[in-house]
């Protein structure tokens, strides 16, 4: 281990991300405690990273600063192969920190090496250096199952948070999964209630730090409408919704896909506008001025961006009812009714709905450090000037946006 000066706060944080991602074939060496991944693109879309891309900026920003304190943030990488369309994962900053990358399959084995070389790898890493903690960015399924257990053989105090998936979920599988991290990091607080009273204790807030990098205030470009799925309406029955719903607000439908779907719709392409899977959520955002999905996280993005967003009732759809936007029924006229109504108004109350969900706007990034640092940073060490530097960086970024 790196010797510690005196007086120092250091901070040593794994992160565990499992992306869904096109690679092209690595030398066998990938395994190696160095090896990082190459390819990259936009990672909002794939969940698993980019709704904590804020904090996980905050952690190693605080290194950066202060090579001498703050904290160290490495990765573990496990891209799905079989997922050809999500491109999301390998940004140069993860790049960067990429400790490992295990390619798996589409039954979540790994396919490029085996389990024992990976747990190898992984003992290695964690054995030259104490981590505080792993912020497991998926937690349902394998190889995050095993994790906990590989990593705390040879670094038993080393605390396992495993995160929320998305907005609509089964709370049950998460309950029976409960042996594989030691906390479960929920959205915001409405969701500790979700879990069976056992669990709640090891369920903490963590927010959704993008959503503080959406603008409230900025305009739309266009009269458009985004229509975001994945592949739960056949394409038949979305032609004539799509026509019914142009044709009733005198805006143009566009369609975005899931990126793993895309060509399930690939039939409505010489009908209707499809947006670039490449393009970044907040810039679709950006040019729209309503939207409509399904039970989809997305809907917190375009709500905090003030945009009038309906919700279906297909894929847990009915979980926004608190938030009085789900539409009655598939026809033209109940989803544009939604959209009308709550409209402008929506605006003023936005804020007060979306907080019990997704934590506090303007302090999402702030409460997620913060939670962390208490849940896994022994009380002894001193950690002001690390928060002190994470308020600063946060002020220049998002502050002054």
């Amino acid at each position: 281990m790196e010797p510690v000066a005196p007086n120092a706060y250091r901070y040593t944080f794994l992160i565990y991300l499992k992306a869904f991602a096109r690679i092209p074939r690595q030398d066998p060496a990938n395994l190696h405690p160095q090896a990082a991944a190459t390819t990259g693109n936009d990672y909002f879309e794939y969940l698993d990273v980019g709704v904590h891309e804020p904090l996980l900026d905050e952690l190693a920003a605080d290194r950066q600063q202060d090579p001498d304190g703050g904290w160290h943030v490495h990765f573990l990488l496990f891209p799905r192969l079989s997922d050809p369309d999500h491109t999301g994962l390998y940004d140069s900053d993860i790049q960067s920190h990429a400790l490992l990358t295990a390619p798996i399959n589409s039954t979540f084995e790994l396919c490029e090496t085996t389990e024992a070389d990976c747990i190898a790898a992984i003992q290695r890493c964690v054995g030259q250096k104490h981590y505080d903690g792993v912020l497991m960015t998926t937690c349902h399924l394998w190889p995050e199952l095993k994790l906990r257990k590989w990593v705390q053989a040879v670094s038993p105090k080393t605390r396992f948070v495993g995160l929320q998936h998305g907005f609509v979920q089964l709370w049950s599988h998460y309950e029976a999964r409960f042996e594989s991290y030691d906390y479960l990091g929920v959205f915001g607080e409405a969701f500790t209630t979700r879990l069976s009273p056992e669990f709640q204790d090891r369920a903490v807030a963590l927010s959704l730090p993008i959503l503080d990098s959406y603008s409230a205030e900025a305009r739309p470009e266009e009269e458009s409408i985004l229509f975001a799925l994945q592949r739960d309406i056949p394409p038949d029955e979305l032609r004539q919704l799509f026509q019914d719903i142009e044709a009733s607000s005198g805006k143009k439908i566009i369609l975005r896909v899931h990126p793993e779907h895309v060509s399930h719709y690939d039939v409505l392409r010489p009908i209707f506008e499809f947006s670039d899977p490449a393009e970044p959520l907040s810039r679709a955002l950006e040019r729209t001025s309503a939207v409509i999905t399904s039970g989809s996280t997305l809907a917190l993005a375009s709500l905090s961006m003030n945009r009038p967003t309906a919700i279906l009732r297909h894929l847990g759809g009915e979980e926004y009812e608190p938030f009085g936007i789900v539409a009655d029924g598939m026809t033209a006229y109940s989803i544009l009714q939604i959209l009308i109504d709550i409209g402008n108004p929506f605006g003023v109350r936005l804020d007060g709905i979306l907080e019990p969900y997704t934590g506090r706007p303007g302090r999402r990034v702030d409460d997620a450090y913060e939670t962390l640092q208490a849940l896994l940073v022994p009380p002894k060490r001193d950690a002001t000037g690390a928060a002190n530097m994470f308020s600063g960086w946060l002020r220049r970024i998002l502050g002054g946006a």
